[in-house]
């Protein structure tokens, strides 16, 4: 009896530890993905809380396109949408976010963003050469 009394201590160890680990870890991801995306991405790889604020941080550092005429108003909204069409990276990371939360809304409208500057820029694209001729 004594044999499988430390036998079953040794497999409830190692039951407590592993159990232990996961919610470390995900209560970890979870606490990293806001302020460290990178480092949850590391730990979770599939994070997408984690894969939004990376793609939106990495929006934020983009330079702002320059101005285009002298004293023209700037639509950051417009700004925003120019930049996230520029970058591949952030609609990556947005389609990422959207594989492993299929119904995430803020992956879904940074999608919808580059998606309407994409049709905004053909539009103007089209009109601006309908002008020309």
């Amino acid at each position: 009896m004594d044999r499988f009394a430390s036998r079953r201590t040794v497999v409830l160890g190692a039951i407590g530890l592993l159990l232990a680990w996961l919610i470390v870890s995900h209560s970890l991801v979870a606490l990293l993905s806001r302020s460290a995306p990178e480092l949850a991405l590391w730990l979770q790889p599939d994070n997408s809380v984690a894969l939004l604020r990376l793609s939106e941080q990495r929006l934020d550092e983009k330079p702002r396109l320059p101005e285009k005429g002298t004293g023209a108003k700037r639509d950051p909204v417009a700004e925003r949408a120019a930049r996230l069409r520029s970058d591949p990276e952030i609609q990556a990371l947005a389609r990422r976010a959207l594989q492993a939360d299929p119904l995430n809304a803020r992956a879904l409208r940074l999608l919808g963003d580059a998606t309407d500057a994409g049709a905004a820029g053909a539009t103007g694209e089209a009109a601006s050469a309908a002008r020309a001729a």
